[in-house]
């Protein structure tokens, strides 16, 4: 299938959320591209891509950009007569999921959607029931009653699809910064932030906290340095990269200052 990832902006640091879920659908057969609102002329990728799937990727503060958004994609599928699949990730919708039905979307991924995307896509493609598919949620239905999950092993996944971010904004790729996750989740609940809510929407589904291992993570740097070179600055994305001293931790700044 043909996904057109959505996002409202693109800055320095890359989108790693959507370049992982890229990676991953790659991995499994699927076609990529990733466009911008206020850069991109929806309309116009819409035309040249033809996409099977619009997967939206909106932080609260742009949902109004995207429901405007949205009309447009409606509109694309109406006059082409193809079957357009539209489904929401992010932190919008994740702490909103009522927008599933604000704006009639096929499903929203509260959370991560690591395995849930790739699995929407495959029962949308058949024609199956979307129905119980974990971190999908469905319009009409309950929050509570979704299934969810946590992505515990993350050694397994596939290292960033960053082609997608280059081909979109091709002048990013001369500034040299590449950015990386090393883990996934934060200790802390401080008030001002979103983490202590996320650790409560998902208590018992598995640790909060994930960290790779250094090894996938030096490998990771390696790839990108050989990759898309020039490199000269590496971001950590991670929400709270060192918040413990510990034997990852230590054995990481030693190996990275002699292997990177």
């Amino acid at each position: 299938m043909r996904i057109l990832f959505v996002t409202a902006d693109l800055f320095i640091g890359e989108p790693v959320g959507v370049l992982q879920l890229s990676a991953i659908l790659k991995s499994q057969g699927h076609e990529t591209n990733l466009v911008a609102l206020r850069t991109h002329k929806l309309w116009q990728s819409l035309v040249t891509y033809a996409p099977d799937v619009v997967a939206y990727s909106v932080m609260s503060s742009e949902a109004d950009y995207f429901s405007q958004a949205d009309l447009v994609v409606m509109q694309y599928a109406r006059k082409t007569g193809r079957r357009v699949g539209r489904i929401m990730g992010g932190a919008h919708p994740t702490f909103f999921p009522e927008v599933v039905n604000e704006l009639g979307l096929d499903a929203v991924c509260v959370g991560e959607g690591d395995n849930a995307l790739p699995e929407f896509l495959r029962r949308f493609s058949a024609g199956q029931s979307l129905q119980g598919i974990r971190n999908i949620l469905l319009p009409g239905a309950a929050l509570a009653q979704m299934p969810r999950e946590l992505i515990s092993e993350l050694d397994g996944l596939p290292f960033l699809d960053k082609s997608i971010y280059y081909e979109a904004m091709p002048f990013y790729r001369t500034l040299a910064m590449r950015a990386i996750l090393t883990s996934r989740g934060c200790p802390y609940h401080c008030t001002y932030c979103f983490n202590h809510a996320y650790a409560d929407m998902f208590r018992g589904s598995g640790p909060i906290v994930r960290r790779r291992s250094v090894d996938n993570v030096l490998a990771e740097i390696r790839a990108i340095i050989r990759t898309y070179p020039p490199v000269r600055f590496i971001k950590f994305n991670d929400d709270t990269f060192a918040h413990r001293v510990d034997d990852w931790l230590l054995d990481f700044c030693e190996r990275y200052k002699k292997e990177i």
